[in-house]
Order: C-alpha cells, then structure tokens, then sequence
C-alpha cells in the first residue's frame, strides 16, 4: 500500500514520470485500490498546478481528522492550487481519456467464462426475459409464474435498464453496498420472482465479481468527472493521513455499449456477503468455483 511520511517522500514516488503533462496518463492502468497506480502519476500531474509554497500549505503527513468521504479534503487541496479546484477536476477528467481503469461488475454464474468470450453485455429485454422464462421452466415450484410472467414484466418495465450496464471502480464499495447482484443476479429478473423465487435465485451458479479493464474513452463525462474528484479528494488524504487504507467509494460507470471479450481481466467468487435485501445478514455461498474455474484451475484468485 502506498503510504507518503513526508512531502519528499511524496514528490520523490512521482520523479521519472511526466511532470504537468498529461502524457503521464497515457495507456496507464488505474486501479483504485492500488494507490501506487494513480497517486505518484496524480502527483507529477498536479504539479504545474501547485503554488510555489504547495507543500507547506499541504502539509504532508500531518494528520486531519477528517472522514475519508468529506468533501473538505478538496479544500485542504485548493489552499495548495494556484487555480481552483473545479478547474482541476475538469481538467483531470479530460486527460483520463488516454488511461485504462480496472472495474467491476456483480453477478450470479455458472461459467464466468461466458465474460471472457463474449464480454459484458449491457441489458436486453428479450434476453432477460428468455432466462427468466428458462428458470421459471426448469423449477416446477415456478411453473406457476409462466402464465403471469408478462404481466409480471409489464408491472416492472418502466424501470428497467435497457440497453445499459453498469461497473463499479471499488471492489470493497461493490461488495459493500451492492453485494444483492452477486447473490441473486440480474436486479431486473429479482424483481420478477416473490420470495419463493428469490430463494431459488440464490442458489443458481455462484456469486461472481468480474474484473474489466475499461478504457476512459469508453466513458460518460460525467462519470469521468465524478471518478477525478474522488482522486483528487483521496490524493489529499493519503497524502496528510497516509493511512494503510483506501477509500470504498462508491463511484460506478454507465455504459451504453458491450465491452469486449478482451477487456475481461480476472473474475473471482466471494463466499461470504451481507444481503442489503434481508436485512444485511450473513450469505454464505455453498458454491464459491464455476465452470470456468473448473476447467482452469490457474485462474481461481
């Protein structure tokens, strides 16, 4: 873990690279909880941006109490800017376009390695509802569903996310406070099934985290802006708490388009989750390997 004791130590993680030129972000591979992967580029960044006395008003390694998710870390940071703050993260947003982030999505599989072939697809109606009908069919305690399932779908279209899909940059912040999509899958099919239907949904395949590294250029703006202020807000308090932690924030990214098959990374299968449905209680998955895992085994992390 990445964890500066002085401004120094700070400036010295960022010599080598590109000092105030965005080519620092060129095909750089972020991975948020890897400081070590953003926070010395961060650095050489902002450094045609500091004021000349930037470190003194720093004040590395001088501990705030201040709560990670505070949006006063940005004011800690704006006393060391010549421009404010705002202007920086604009800028940041922009220059992220030439990098790569490592994200995640939430999801319940057999066979992760249906990612790997034919990556992550955003949402399709007709899609959603075939395997909502194939798991209908295949449990005769829901047989009773089939001659209801359109108007079933009818009652919950208005909210689904068609032709869209969604990663998330925190792992920890993923798991956290969405740990639903790994224990009963697709959100839209969940919303079909009572709770006869849920309890099925839990035991089909395994509870699986897919890893994806996603190009920026890929990206909404807007996302993009809201990942660079939880930069520059982490930047700030690694840089005065150098604390052995990283922040699980909770930032995601829409998509709009399939991502490919080689942008799939890494999957793995977490045994032990709390369901945000069923009052934060304990899950533990009695399946924690898939079919992919099975037939390559050096992949299982």
């Amino acid at each position: 873990m990445y964890s500066p004791f002085d401004a120094e130590s700070l400036l010295a993680a960022a010599r080598g690279l590109p000092q105030g030129n965005d080519a620092v972000w060129h095909r750089r591979l972020i991975i948020w909880k890897e400081p070590a992967t953003w926070m010395p580029a961060l650095t050489a960044w902002l450094s045609r941006y500091f004021r000349a006395d930037a470190m003194q008003r720093l004040r590395p390694n001088v501990f705030r109490d201040i709560c990670w998710d505070d949006t006063h870390w940005l004011d800690v940071l704006a006393r060391s800017l010549k421009d404010p703050v705002e202007y920086r993260t604009n800028d940041l947003a922009d220059a992220l376009l030439a990098s790569v982030i490592r994200t995640y999505h939430g999801c319940r599989t057999h066979d992760a390695g249906t990612y790997f072939r034919n990556g992550l697809l955003v949402h399709r109606k007709e899609q959603l509802k075939a395997r909502a009908l194939s798991i209908i069919k295949t449990h005769p305690e829901l047989h009773y569903m089939q001659a209801q399932l359109d108007e079933a779908i009818a009652r919950i279209d208005n909210t689904i996310d068609d032709g869209k899909c969604y990663v998330a940059v925190s792992d920890e912040g993923l798991l956290d406070q969405a740990a639903h999509y790994l224990i009963y899958g697709s959100e839209w099919i969940m919303a079909l099934f009572k709770d006869d239907g849920r309890s099925i949904l839990r035991k089909i395949g395994a509870p699986t985290l897919i890893e994806i590294d996603l190009p920026f250029s890929t990206t909404h703006n807007s996302d993009r802006h809201e990942l660079a202020k939880h930069m520059l807000r982490e930047w700030t308090r690694l840089a005065c708490n150098g604390q052995e932690w990283v922040a699980p924030i909770n930032c995601t990214f829409f998509l709009a388009k399939d991502v490919p098959g080689e942008c799939i990374v890494g999957h793995t299968h977490p045994a032990i989750l709390r369901d945000p449905l069923d009052r934060e209680r304990i899950y533990r998955s009695p399946v924690t390997t898939c079919k992919y895992c099975n037939g390559n085994p050096e992949i299982i992390q």
